[in-house]
C-alpha cells in the first residue's frame, strides 16, 4: 500500500492561489464591511456577526469564539478533515495538479485507513450484486430501495460466515492489523481474527468529503442486536458522525433546512422521495458535535423522529442540545406509531411534506407535550409547566422574539406574563482572560512582526541565536523568511503560519497578528518589535542571573569562584539597565 505526502512547493502554491474570500465566501454568507469582509461565525451559535475575514492579511478571525487562521486551517475545521485532506480540496478547487511523495508518520495511519475501508466497501458491494446477495437484495427491494439509492449511499452486504472479508483481505495482501484497526475485523482471546459483520445488509458511512470512514450492519437473521457499528477509530467518531451528511450537504445549503430522522431506512426513503436535504443521528442520542457539523450548513432543523414514546423522550432531549449549539430546531408530529419511512411509502412525498409545513416552533412543541402531562387547573403541576417553559424561552436568543414568546404562553395559561420575568439570556461567549506570554509566545509574535518587516531580519535573529531560542519552528519560520526576502517575493502571513507546529499556539498568534491595524503607523510597529525584543532580553538575563545565584550558594566556601560569579551578576544587572530592566526585589 503506497503511503504519500505533498510536495512543500506545491503546498505553498496551494496556499498562494487559494484566496480566503473566494473560498470561505462558498461555505458561509460573508459581506464586505471596510477593508474587511464580515458574517456569522460557522464555529460557534450567534446573532450577529463577528466573524471577520481580512483580504489583505488572508486571515479570518472570530471576535466571538476567538477561532482564528488562514484558509487552510478553515477548511480542516469547517470539513473536519486533515491538514492533507484539505490542500487536496483545495488542490482540486483551483486545478492544482498535487505531485505526491512519500507521505510524513502523521498521516500513514490515517491514509491506511481509508485504504482498508475502500477495501471492505469494495467487497460489501460485490457480495451485494453477487448471488450471494439475493436476500439481501430481496430486502431492499421490499422496502422499495433503487439501485440510484443503493449507489449512492453505498449500500452492501456481509454475507453469513466467519471469515469471508478476512480471507479476501489475506488474498489481496490487506493486513488483517489494518481492516481489526478499522473495525471490519474482531480479534477473539487467542488472537485469531474473524469477521465482525455476518449476514448483515452494510451501511456506510462517509465524512464530509465523501471518504468511507466506517459501516454498519442491519442483520437479516435473528441476531439479538438488529443493528451493528463498528467501534471507534481513528478515522470514525461516532459522536462527530451523521450518516448522509455528505450525500445531503450541498441541498442542505441550499434549501437553508434540514430534516434530521433517527435511523438509516428512514433517510433512505425520505432522500429516494426527494426530500435530498435529510440526515439520520444514525441509532444514537444526538451530541454537541454532531449539531456543530450541521450547523455549517444551516441553523433551521427539523425533527421527525418516531410518533411513540421513545422517540418524543429523544426529541425532547435533542431540542435543548440543538438550541444550545445554535439552532432553531422544528418538530414534525407524526401520527402514533408513525415513522418517516412508513408514511412516505404509504402515503406518499406529498403527505410527509404536508406535516414537514406544520413542523411546530420548539417553544409551542414542548408547551403542547407539558399541556398533554400536566394539569393545569391544580396549582403544583401548573407551577411546573411555568417552571419549564420558563427555561425553555430562555434559551430564545432575540430579545423582541423572547418577548412574543412570553406574551403567547402567558395568554394560553391564564397568567400575568410578568411571572416570566426571573428569564434572563444568559451569556455563552467565551471571555478571553487577559494573560503573561511565556517567552516562546513572545517569540512567535516577533517572528511573524518580523514576517511583515523582514528588513529587521538580523536583528531579530541575533535575539534569538544569543539567547538559544532557535527552535524548530522557529528556525523554519526565519528560514522561510529569509529565502523569500533573498528572492525579494512577498511574504503572506497566513503562509508564515503554517510552520508554527502547535495549533493552540497558532490560533493565538494568529488572532493577535489579525488585531494589528492594517494602516499601524511605522513608528508604533517599531515600538513593538522594541517592547518584545526587551521584554524577551530581560526575562533570559534575569533567568541566567538566578543560575548564578544558585551557584553562588552552592559554591560560598570557593571565595575566588564566588568573585568570578559575582562579577557575572554584575555584567548581567548592566546588560539589563541597557535594555531597561533591573533585577528586581
Amino acid at each position: 500500500m503506497k503511503r504519500y505526502y505533498i510536495d512543500q512547493k506545491i503546498i505553498e502554491e496551494i496556499r498562494n492561489a487559494a484566496d480566503i474570500i473566494d473560498t470561505i465566501g462558498e461555505y458561509i454568507c460573508i459581506k464586505k464591511a471596510g477593508k474587511n469582509y464580515t458574517g456569522l461565525c460557522p464555529f460557534h451559535s450567534e446573532k450577529k456577526p463577528s466573524f471577520t475575514v481580512s483580504p489583505a492579511k488572508q486571515l479570518y478571525h472570530c471576535f466571538g469564539c476567538g477561532k482564528s487562521g488562514n484558509v487552510i486551517s478553515f477548511v480542516m475545521n469547517y470539513e473536519t478533515v486533515s491538514f492533507i485532506e484539505a490542500i487536496e480540496i483545495l488542490a482540486k478547487k483551483y486545478g492544482i495538479t498535487l505531485t505526491k511523495k512519500k507521505l510524513s508518520d502523521d498521516d500513514k495511519i490515517r491514509q491506511d485507513l481509508f485504504n482498508a475501508n475502500e477495501f471492505a466497501f469494495g467487497f460489501f458491494r460485490r457480495k451485494l450484486k453477487e448471488a450471494v446477495g439475493k436476500k439481501a437484495m430481496a430486502y431492499l427491494r421490499k422496502r422499495n430501495v433503487s439501485n440510484e439509492i443503493i449507489d449512492t449511499f453505498g449500500l452492501g452486504f456481509a454475507p453469513d460466515g466467519w471469515d469471508n472479508l478476512l480471507k479476501s483481505a489475506l488474498k489481496n495482501n490487506i493486513p488483517k492489523e489494518l481492516l481489526y484497526t478499522s473495525g471490519v475485523l474482531v480479534k477473539n482471546e487467542k488472537g485469531h481474527f474473524y469477521d465482525r459483520f455476518r449476514n448483515r445488509i452494510m451501511f456506510t458511512f462517509y465524512n464530509s468529503i465523501g471518504k468511507k470512514i466506517g459501516f454498519a450492519g442491519r442483520t437479516l437473521g435473528n441476531d439479538m442486536a438488529k443493528y451493528l457499528n463498528i467501534p471507534e477509530s481513528p478515522l470514525y467518531k461516532k459522536r462527530f458522525t451523521l450518516y448522509g451528511i455528505y450525500q445531503a450537504k450541498e441541498t442542505i445549503r441550499n434549501l437553508d433546512r434540514c430534516l434530521v430522522v433517527e435511523g438509516y431506512t428512514d433517510l433512505l426513503s425520505l432522500f429516494q422521495e426527494g426530500f435530498t436535504n435529510s440526515v439520520a443521528i444514525s441509532g444514537t442520542s444526538l451530541t454537541d458535535e454532531q449539531t456543530r457539523i450541521l450547523r455549517r450548513y444551516t441553523r433551521n432543523i427539523y425533527i421527525s423522529f418516531d410518533a411513540d414514546k421513545p422517540g418524543k423522550d429523544a426529541t425532547l432531549r435533542s431540542i435543548s442540545i440543538f438550541i444550545k449549539n445554535g439552532l432553531v430546531p422544528y418538530i414534525i408530529t407524526l401520527p402514533k406509531g408513525r415513522d418517516p419511512d412508513d408514511i412516505v411509502k404509504k402515503e406518499g412525498k406529498e403527505e410527509f411534506q404536508k406535516y414537514v409545513d406544520h413542523a411546530l416552533h420548539f417553544i409551542d412543541f414542548k408547551m403542547n407535550y407539558m399541556l398533554s402531562r400536566y394539569d393545569t387547573d391544580n396549582p403544583v403541576e401548573k407551577t411546573e409547566i411555568i417552571r419549564e417553559m420558563s427555561k425553555t424561552i430562555a434559551q430564545v436568543e432575540d430579545i423582541t422574539e423572547r418577548q412574543e414568546w412570553l406574551s403567547k404562553i402567558g395568554k394560553k395559561l391564564s397568567v400575568d406574563e410578568t411571572i416570566f420575568l426571573g428569564v434572563k439570556k444568559k451569556l455563552t461567549r467565551d471571555q478571553f482572560e487577559p494573560s503573561v506570554l511565556s517567552v516562546m509566545e513572545m517569540c512567535n509574535d516577533l517572528v511573524l512582526l518580523l514576517a511583515m518587516k523582514p528588513e529587521r531580519y538580523g536583528e531579530v535573529f541575533k535575539v534569538f541565536k544569543d539567547e538559544g531560542l532557535l527552535t524548530s519552528s522557529i528556525s523554519s519560520i526565519l528560514s522561510y523568511i529569509n529565502e523569500k526576502r533573498a528572492r525579494k517575493e512577498a511574504i503572506r502571513i497566513a503562509n508564515v503560519l503554517d510552520l508554527i507546529e502547535d495549533d493552540k499556539e497558532r490560533k493565538r498568534v494568529s488572532s493577535t497578528v489579525f488585531n494589528i491595524k492594517d494602516d499601524l503607523p511605522e513608528s508604533d510597529f517599531q515600538k513593538m518589535f522594541h517592547q518584545y525584543i526587551k521584554r524577551i532580553r530581560t526575562i533570559k538575563l534575569k533567568e541566567r542571573w538566578k543560575l548564578i545565584k544558585s551557584e553562588i550558594q552552592k559554591k560560598e566556601d570557593d571565595h575566588e569562584a564566588v568573585c568570578e560569579l559575582l562579577q557575572e551578576q554584575g555584567r548581567i544587572a548592566t546588560l539589563l539597565k541597557n535594555v531597561g530592566g533591573n533585577i528586581g526585589r
